[in-house]
């Protein structure tokens, strides 16, 4: 929570705020030190709880975003390699079609996304695997594989 605030708080040079953080877990839940439940923390972050001092950092709901600038005709790709081979940290995705393609890279989790693809039929291949395979992106959908 101290982390957080002093992230949040104004520069003492220049008085400006930070636009926003970015929370990260490791998938791991620990702290032994005074044995906060991972709920309890989440709960801090925009309640008054003991652990905050009953001063959240984020007490404001945040309105959506308006959509409205994304086109109707585009999808995501949201992929996760569960082979066998760990390192493909790295490596590059390319989605394609007759027309078009798209690549991006996998993260150190082997996952990769894909943002505004345009609907329709692709090819998927990641770099260093024998892999190939045919996808079908849909409009305002996520397209979840896992491979």
């Amino acid at each position: 929570m101290a982390q957080i605030k002093r992230a949040i708080s104004p520069s003492s040079s220049t008085g400006e705020r930070t636009e926003g953080v970015g929370l990260y877990a490791y998938n791991v839940w620990s702290n032994e030190e005074d044995s906060t439940s991972q709920q309890e923390m989440i709960q801090s972050l925009s309640q008054p709880t003991e652990l905050n001092d009953g001063d959240p950092p984020f007490p404001d709901k945040v309105p959506p975003h308006d959509p409205s600038w994304k086109s109707e005709d585009t999808g995501y790709l949201l992929g996760h390699w569960t082979g066998e081979d760990t390192t493909l940290s790295g490596h590059i995705v390319t989605v394609s079609s007759a027309s078009q393609s798209y690549t991006t890279t996998v993260d150190g989790n082997r996952l990769f996304v894909l943002c505004n693809v345009p609907s329709g039929d692709y090819t998927l291949e990641i770099e260093g695997t024998a892999l190939q395979d045919v996808l079908t992106i849909e409009a305002n959908t996520i397209t979840r594989i896992m491979i």
